[in-house]
């Protein structure tokens, strides 16, 4: 009964992180279905099994912990850490029976019991895989750093580079949407040609009711930018006088915002 369950349990966990893993969940079970293959094809010890060391056994389980390392290194993922200290106890189990009190009937119980953890940790390997790549979108199956076809001898750090490349791709972006914002401002002026207008009488309003208070929205680009765009702005000299005679907080000198629109037009 306890080999169909851990046969059963090993078949469902490797099939599901087979098909929902990346390419280390895939590595993982092509190194533990070799490894439950090996441990029938190797020779035992006969009639005194579990009574001396299962050498191999123990090779086998060495060599499957080594490949795991190997993976834990080079891997993006936290599962082949966990799979490793499982193996390790496992190999430690083999080694404890160099001590002549341990009983075979502990060992062999000791060994049936540390192989069901790993076909778990597949398939939680798999399954956080898979809510990674819902969750950002992808989920990278190697260390980028330690990867061989990462870029270390460019005298900076991958992670460096990562960076500005976004900072690049955050710039390209803002160009755009300034871009953007100007063709927008101009299409909306030009199907609406008193909307300049009617913003700025909003804006005069709302001055008026607030009277002495009226600085607390002070935003004098907003309101040369209103009064320069009506319908009646034509030339430098008019954007001048439209500077002078917008709102402008009290502090703030008209003359240096005036200059400023002139030197934009």
């Amino acid at each position: 009964m306890n080999v169909l369950f851990y046969l059963a349990l090993l078949v469902s966990c490797s099939l599901y992180a087979a098909i929902r893993g990346g390419v280390p969940e895939r590595i993982g079970v092509a190194v533990l279905l070799g490894a439950v293959v090996a441990s029938q094809l190797v020779p035992t010890a006969g009639a005194q099994r579990f009574k001396v060391i299962e050498t191999g056994i123990l090779a086998v389980d060495a060599a499957m912990l080594a490949c795991v390392l190997i993976l834990s290194v080079y891997a993006q993922r936290y599962w082949p850490m966990w799979m490793a200290a499982v193996l390790v106890n496992t190999v430690v189990t083999h080694l404890l029976m160099l001590s002549p009190t341990l009983r075979p009937w502990s060992y062999s119980v000791a060994l049936a019991a540390w192989s069901y953890p790993n076909p778990i940790i597949l398939a939680v390997g798999a399954w956080r895989h898979r809510a990674r790549v819902r969750r950002y979108g992808e989920d990278p199956p190697w260390n980028r750093a330690l990867s061989p076809g990462a870029d270390m001898n460019a005298g900076r750090h991958p992670n460096v580079s990562s960076a500005q490349e976004a900072l690049g791709t955050i710039g390209e972006i803002e160009e755009m949407l300034a871009s953007a914002r100007q063709r927008l401002l101009r299409s909306s002026c030009a199907r609406h040609p008193d909307l300049a207008g009617k913003l700025y009488r909003l804006r005069r309003a709302r001055d008026q009711m607030f009277g002495d208070d009226r600085d607390l929205f002070g935003e004098p680009a907003w309101d040369i930018c209103s009064t320069c765009t009506r319908p009646s702005a034509r030339g430098a000299s008019w954007r001048c006088r439209a500077c002078a005679s917008a709102p402008m907080p009290r502090p703030r000198r008209r003359s240096d915002a005036c200059a400023s629109w002139s030197s934009a037009g």
